[in-house]
């Protein structure tokens, strides 16, 4: 019998992966009101592909990190949206743990993000306080008011600071929502008034918010007005007996 050797070869490609996930907030916005809040983190490996994204809360109070699965997004593979709602203001602190293929873990650092609660402070110095305004046109007047506004987290969004003044049945006076100047913490406006000249007791309202959209509408003061026209009204019991035939003029201040 013939025998004959075979000698075969073959080869094979190992990878081996020693690179860890890189882990990335995206939403790293530190102020959020409180609502249900959504982060966006991003997270590669691009040997061995990501096995597993966990996120860390440690909410105000707390001494410990509550760890969750995050969830990725639909039409992405690198991006991971952890969301929670806070119960409570304050600072909240979030660390992010990440997994691949073969058990290469990344922990992240810790983030911050205050959650605010808190509307803006308005407040000015008018107590049924004695006003004239000043006549810019037939039927149209413009008043000086001014205050203080504040808020300590956030800040004020500037731009929502506005300003009416309402008689006693709640009616506001002249265009509502008129858009205060912002200085630092003051507030000022010229406020038009404008049709029915004003009359009577009106309450000052401030409306404001902060930069994560707190609201707070607040009756600082109030300002007493009257623009009635002035009139000339005989006291008919003090008058003589005499008759006056001829045309007289009247004369007064």
């Amino acid at each position: 019998r013939e025998l004959r050797w075979y000698r075969d070869h073959g080869r094979s490609l190992v990878i081996i992966d020693d690179d860890v996930p890189t882990i990335d907030l995206l939403s790293d916005y530190q102020y959020r009101a409180k609502e249900y809040i959504q982060l966006a983190v991003s997270v590669e490996d691009g040997t061995s592909g990501i096995a597993l994204v966990e996120f860390g809360l440690q909410s105000p109070g707390e001494s410990s990190f509550t760890w969750q699965t995050a969830t990725a997004c639909d039409d992405s593979t690198v991006v991971w949206r952890p969301a929670f709602i806070p119960t409570s203001a304050g600072d909240h602190l979030l660390q992010f743990r990440a997994v691949d293929g073969v058990g290469n873990e990344t922990l992240s650092s810790v983030y911050t993000i205050t959650v605010d609660d808190t509307a803006p402070t308005a407040s000015a110095s008018y107590s049924s306080t004695d006003v004239v305004p000043t006549e810019t046109a037939a039927y149209q007047w413009t008043l000086p008011l001014n205050g203080t506004i504040s808020d300590n987290i956030t800040g004020v969004y500037t731009d929502t600071v506005t300003i009416d003044l309402l008689d006693s049945r709640g009616q506001i006076l002249g265009e509502p929502s008129q858009i205060a100047t912002v200085t630092g913490s003051n507030w000022q406006i010229d406020y038009e008034i404008s049709r029915f000249r004003p009359v009577g007791s009106y309450d000052i309202r401030v409306t404001a918010e902060d930069n994560v959209g707190n609201q707070s509408r607040t009756i600082v003061g109030s300002v007493n007005m009257d623009l009635r026209s002035t009139t000339l009204q005989p006291e008919m019991r003090s008058l003589h007996g005499t008759v006056i035939s001829q045309t007289q003029t009247i004369r007064g201040v």
